[in-house]
């Protein structure tokens, strides 16, 4: 028998981590499905590749919370698997990150499930449109107070 959970009394910010888990979750289900030469949580370091052009290992070490050994691992099979290049930056001792092609059309694909999925949510909640507005505004907020 299923529990009855009352997440109408967990905070906002409890109610945000909740949705960001269920989400990822579905998106490594369909990451496992449709790159099973990916390791589930690739679609992170990708989008991060992606939006943030040569991106350096530390910085997306710090910003995905993923420990070095484990990313050098992990980037060392997106780049045997034609995902992503490393070059040599003009910083001292860092590598910059870039998408090869099949690392674009793997972000593009990835992007669609996603755009897919914010739709779906939008239907769900199109009549709170002052709220979501004010929700964005908080996360944006939240977003620029922590990322210093």
């Amino acid at each position: 028998m299923k529990r009855d959970y009352k997440f109408n009394e967990f905070s906002n910010l409890i109610k945000g981590f909740i949705v960001v888990t269920i989400l990822s979750r579905n998106l490594e289900v369909f990451m496992e499905k449709e790159f099973k030469e990916l390791y589930k949580n690739a679609y992170i370091h990708l989008m991060f590749i992606k939006h943030v052009e040569g991106i350096s290992q530390m910085e997306l070490s710090l910003l995905t919370g993923t420990n070095k050994s484990t990313l050098v691992r992990n980037l060392a099979d997106l780049i045997s698997k034609d995902y992503v290049i490393k070059k040599t930056s003009s910083r001292a001792n860092e590598n910059e990150l870039y998408l090869t092609e099949k690392g674009l059309k793997t972000v593009e694909v990835i992007q669609n499930w996603i755009q897919d999925r914010e739709l779906e949510i939008e239907n769900e909640t199109k009549n709170f449109d002052n709220m979501k507005e004010n929700v964005s505004s908080y996360m944006l907020k939240v977003i620029d107070l922590y990322s210093k």
